[in-house]
């Protein structure tokens, strides 16, 4: 068993959801959790070529036709969550602070870098009345010579996929090309 100072990671190929393709991931075996990690290539992409440019907090008070944007992107598009379209004369709109592309980082504090557009949608569906957002023009950066960017488990470029407590903790390996578990 791990002491409490020490952690076993290492890298394998997890499949989020039924119908998704594999993925690479992290796991952290810890003393008491098993903590299985995703790349966030949306940050890592955005990062490298963007900058974040017009930053600002607008707080907009849903009515019983909701805010009035409709999103696109997350990352299973490996795009950030963006505002694809502002509703005319809705809440949104009437602020006059929120635009088609503006990069929404995060909704009441809760960040969506790393979010699928699903979970991006639940979290603008249920933030309640009042909804703070937190919004972004993405600005190209300079040209400048690429350099190596280093990624790994200590890197910011991994988001935890799920922690499950070690007692309910079960890994499976199938034999590649069968149905067959080992």
């Amino acid at each position: 068993m791990a002491t409490a100072a020490e952690v076993k990671v290492g890298r394998l190929l997890v499949r989020p959801n039924r119908d998704a393709q594999l993925e690479e991931a992290w796991v952290e075996l810890r003393e008491d959790r098993l903590v299985v990690k995703r790349r966030d290539f949306v940050h890592e992409d955005i990062m490298a070529n963007y900058e974040m440019a017009e930053e600002r907090t607008v707080l907009v008070e849903r009515d019983a036709t909701g805010l009035g944007v409709s999103i696109q992107g997350g990352c299973d598009f490996k795009s950030p969550v963006k505002v694809y379209r502002v509703v005319p004369n809705s809440r949104a709109a009437m602020t006059g602070q929120i635009h088609e592309g503006d990069v929404i980082l995060d909704v009441n504090g809760s960040p969506l870098w790393g979010k699928t557009h699903e979970e991006a949608a639940d979290v603008l569906k249920n933030a309640g009345t009042f909804v703070t957002l937190h919004v972004a023009k993405l600005q190209p950066r300079e040209a400048e010579e690429p350099g190596p960017m280093e990624t790994g488990p200590e890197q910011d470029l991994w988001l935890a996929f799920t922690e499950v407590p070690l007692q309910m903790a079960s890994v499976t390996r199938y034999h590649k090309g069968t149905s067959v578990l080992k």
